[in-house]
């Protein structure tokens, strides 16, 4: 297995040998490939964590809701600095959307989300929980009143687990004191107009902040319970509990060596892998009403450091199977006798992100395939499938990712998402989602997302003098009318003969004119009003007549031009009235 295939679709040991550096392009590929999306329970919809770009700003996360069909999109919140947010996951009432924040240093002023008033008293879920680590041990209110080393780290009413699991507790938790830092778990509407949260602690690990990007809470089905993980020490063992939305009642559930979990459809049950003494993988599978608990060794070849890319266990839709991935194949294990059975692609050397098909009997999955000769090192990334009752395995489509994330598939069956990393125009790595619904692909960057427009349509021109073809000693330039009004379309040609292509707007502030560059036509044939003022790069217009004369700028700096015209202008103004 060469470390070209590890890269793509595996769970690549560089990248979590470089956890530990927790470098920028780690929290990019963390936060917008790995990181799994949730849909709206009428398949419409999904919500997202991204965040910037390598060499941008690497400390601004954000979460959206996305419209598939009018690719509009709400900013539900985002934080900057040293503040992190999760994955969203999305109620199946369709009400409410919930994740993981951490707050920014306090020097750093919060960013509010869309819709909030900060003068408002904001609805909050009715807390239960008590300062614990502060007010020493809290009684466990579980069968046997155990009194247990680690057991002040419990901040939930204890009436769930069971009480003889405490001696994992003693045996896996340093007697040392831990430091901790606060999580919020919150619940905030689609629309962004209500909020509710509430604070849990985590044990400060060198990776706890880091792997918040990839977890994600989980809702029962009657969408009144949020089931999350919680970090208990420092050699990543957790504990999954329960938040009852109404009551605000907090319970603890069961032990797990991540925090990515699943929840079964059918609402009954919570699964997750657990190491053992040994270091090898179980399967541990509780009931929520904690009257049953199951342990399944796992014959599987599984990476420690897979879970820290949200590896876990995902059910089937009828809430009797759990698939675990592996690198090389997926065991199937039936929850009620144990018995796993093996799936591989015989074509396919490198598998990952096994999902069960909400409708059907398949099981779906990324895999990685040689093309070309035998020894080619040419390969093609695929969203294949196996159909369960005959093993039969086929390709679906084949996304032109250069990174490959999380796959998810619509509620509905009808439409499949891949999370991934694609090449742009200029050689450059940018997020993106691949949606496809069986006859074509919807590709959608996400790296514009985090930007915001610092002019507006009143400061679009449009200059017929621009259009010509020009010439100069490096390169000759043909501009000429865009697709949709007042939009140019530009034609680089290089010495050496290399062409470009290219749509522009011309923006004009007091005696600044700029050309702002989308290496995407299609961008400003769009209705979203971002999009269109988000260019990829600017040009700035020095001169029109008798011949233009155009010079690369940085987009920084433009931002700043503009920012010091519209001041100028504004003292203008205040000096005449």
């Amino acid at each position: 297995m060469d470390s070209q295939k590890t890269k793509k679709v595996g769970y690549s040991k560089a990248l979590i040998a470089s956890l530990a550096a927790f470098c920028c392009l780690l929290i990019y590929i963390l936060a917008c490939v790995s990181s799994p999306v949730t849909w709206s329970p009428d398949s419409s919809q999904i919500a997202i964590l991204v965040t910037m770009p390598p060499g941008d700003d690497p400390d601004h996360f954000a979460i959206f809701t996305y419209d598939i069909s009018t690719r509009e999109r709400v900013l539900l919140d985002e934080v900057k600095a040293d503040g992190v947010l999760s994955a969203p996951a999305w109620s199946p009432d369709g009400k409410w959307i919930a994740y993981y924040r951490v707050e920014p240093s306090p020097s750093v002023e919060p960013v509010l989300p869309p819709h909030t008033d900060p003068n408002s008293s904001a609805s909050t879920v009715k807390s239960t929980e008590q300062a614990t680590l502060d007010a020493g041990v809290k009684k466990c209110k579980g069968k046997g009143q155990k009194k247990v080393i680690g057991e002040e780290l419990f901040s939930e009413e204890n009436k769930v687990l069971p009480y003889f699991l405490f001696d994992i507790i003693e045996e896996g938790v340093s007697e040392e004191a831990e430091e901790t830092f606060d999580v919020k778990l919150v619940i905030v509407s689609p629309d962004g107009k209500e909020k509710k949260e509430e604070s849990i602690q985590f044990n400060d690990s060198s990776d706890a902040r880091k792997v918040l990007m990839i977890m994600q809470p989980q809702w029962s089905k009657d969408s009144r319970h949020l089931f999350y993980a919680r970090l208990l020490d420092s050699e990543d063992l957790y504990y999954i509990s329960s938040l009852n939305i109404d009551t605000g009642e907090m319970c603890a559930h069961f032990f797990s060596s991540s925090g990515s979990f699943s929840l079964s459809p059918d609402g009954n049950w919570i699964a997750s892998l657990l190491k053992n003494e040994s270091k090898k993988f179980l399967l541990n599978i509780a009931r929520v009403d904690g009257t049953m608990q199951k342990y399944f060794k796992l014959d599987l070849e599984i990476e420690e450091e897979a879970l820290l890319l949200g590896l876990k266990a995902s059910w089937s839709r009828d809430s009797k199977y759990v698939v675990v991935t592996a690198n090389e194949e997926f065991g199937i294990i039936d929850t009620n006798t144990g018995k796993m059975q093996k799936y591989s692609d015989p074509d396919s050397e490198m598998v990952a992100h096994g999902t069960f098909s909400p409708v059907g009997d398949k099981l779906f999955y990324m895999a990685q395939y040689d093309v070309g000769e035998p020894n080619s090192t040419e390969e093609k990334v695929a969203l294949s499938f196996v159909t369960l009752n005959n093993r039969k395995t086929g390709i679906m489509f084949l996304p032109k990712f250069e990174e490959l994330g999380q796959i998810s598939v619509s509620p509905n069956g009808k439409m499949f998402l891949v999370r991934g990393t694609i090449e742009d125009e200029q050689g450059n790595e940018k997020s993106a989602l691949i949606f496809w619904d069986g006859k074509t692909q919807q590709v959608v960057k996400t790296d514009r997302w985090l930007k915001t427009p610092f002019y507006t349509d009143d400061d679009l021109i449009f200059e017929e003098k621009l259009i010509g073809n020009w010439k100069d000693n490096d390169a000759e330039i043909l501009i000429s009318k865009g697709k949709t009004e007042n939009t140019y379309k530009i034609i680089l040609t290089e010495q050496d003969g290399e062409t470009q292509t290219f749509a522009a707007n011309l923006i004009k502030l007091n005696n600044l004119m700029f050309l702002g560059i989308f290496y995407d036509e299609n961008v400003l044939q769009e209705n979203n009003t971002y999009d269109r003022l988000l260019p990829d790069g600017f040009v700035r217009v020095d001169q029109i007549e008798p011949k233009p004369i155009l010079q690369e700028i940085e987009y920084e700096e433009v931002f700043e031009l503009f920012n010091i015209e519209r001041d100028l202008l504004k003292q203008e103004k205040t000096t005449a009235n």
